[in-house]
């Protein structure tokens, strides 16, 4: 069965995975390695992280670890039991129990050096910790990895993309994005771990997903039908207890975002809202406009395409309308949005690139001639020619 607090501690788990570093709790989880070198993998074992290729660093892993176990405890309000004497050892013999499977790897069956590719160095880490029966630490790893996914540049990825698939993903607020086979495994991944067991059969999972959508050749798909067919094959292949987690946590979550929406919006239909509904715009010294707030809307739809934010439509405006007052000049009013739209950067690592598209959408009305609200974002390729 799984628990509301276990689909509010991932969402937690999510937003601590990209809160930057000198902002939570800091311990030099690789200093726990002192001086061992039985298990530390020679110098020959390369790892590839999308199209680049380093040298491997056993402190990286510590490091990994213990990170994603801090993040566990913060998003458990434990930070006080973080840094102790189990735990350091927790993450030490993890550690090694990596290095010790790398050693294994690292080499063809001819005895020749083998370049590790990230996506497979995670699965290690995944792997030694659920034979630890740290389940939870493991999916910690896997938000964290799930989260910084995003912000690596396209080829770069950790993840491979086994399949291309042309299909388009609708996502529950209208935004049409890119296929990801590599969401997907990450998704089952975390309903295999959530129930405390192995975590490697995402990865047929998802394959299989993938083939199938490739293989119908549809133009889009909504996230629905796709969550759909990763129950239909979690019991194809006979893992019933997990898709029945995964249908429940679908339900959960389903009711943590209806309810996060209902209160956006009974907020924004308070006396105060209302009151900044209309805001009295001034043009020049003569010159005043009702300024309704549509335009704003629309921004907010142009520069949160392909992100998934922490924060619902609603709440996104209402941070946005902050320290807007009647009479305001229409620069003032662009400058305290763009401003607004930064401050929200401490809540998520993608309204860097939020807020950047905010200023650009202002960017592009000055120098295009394009309304946002007049013409929509679907012109914007026709003004830019």
């Amino acid at each position: 069965m799984i628990a509301t607090n276990l689909v509010l501690e991932e969402e937690h788990l999510k937003r601590l995975a990209t809160t930057p570093k000198d902002q939570k709790l800091q311990f030099e989880w690789s200093s726990l390695l002192g001086n061992i070198t039985d298990s530390v993998p020679d110098s020959s074992v390369k790892v590839r992280v999308g199209t680049h290729e380093r040298d491997f660093d056993l402190g990286e892993i510590a490091n990994t670890v213990g990170s994603a176990l801090t993040d566990l405890f913060l998003a458990r309000e434990q930070s006080e039991n973080i840094f102790s004497d189990e735990n350091q050892k927790m993450v030490q013999a993890t550690a090694i129990a990596v290095a010790k499977e790398l050693q294994l790897r690292a080499k063809t069956a001819d005895g020749k050096p083998r370049t590790l590719p990230a996506h497979e160095i995670y699965q290690i880490i995944e792997s030694a910790l659920i034979k630890a029966n740290k389940h939870d630490v493991a999916k910690s790893v896997v938000v964290r990895r799930q989260r910084m996914e995003k912000e690596v540049p396209a080829g770069e990825s950790t993840m491979p993309q086994p399949i291309i698939v042309s299909t388009k993903v609708i996502r529950r607020n209208g935004q049409v994005v890119p296929w990801n086979h590599n969401k997907i495994e990450i998704a089952v991944r975390k309903a295999f771990l959530n129930l405390e067991m192995d975590s490697s059969p995402a990865v047929q999972i998802a394959e299989s997903v993938t083939r199938l959508v490739a293989k119908e050749e549809r133009q889009f798909i909504t996230i629905e039908d796709l969550q759909n067919l990763v129950e239909e094959e979690l019991m194809r292949q006979g893992h019933f207890k997990v898709a029945r987690a995964y249908i429940q946590y679908r339900g959960l979550r389903g009711k943590i975002r209806d309810d996060e929406e209902a209160r956006a919006a009974q907020a924004l239909a308070s006396d105060d809202a209302l009151q900044q509904a209309l805001v009295l715009v001034k043009v020049s010294a003569t010159e005043t406009f009702l300024w309704d707030g549509q335009d704003l809307k629309r921004r907010i739809d142009f520069a949160a395409l392909g992100l998934d934010l922490c924060l619902s439509r609603n709440e996104i405006e209402m941070e946005l309308r902050r320290s807007i007052f009647s009479e305001i000049s229409v620069e003032d009013l662009k400058t305290t949005i763009t401003l607004n739209a930064k401050a929200l950067m401490e809540k998520d690592a993608d309204f860097a690139k939020f807020s950047a598209r905010i200023l650009l959408s202002y960017i592009y009305e000055e120098v295009l001639g394009w309304d946002i609200v007049r013409d929509g974002i679907d012109q914007l390729p026709v003004f830019h020619r």
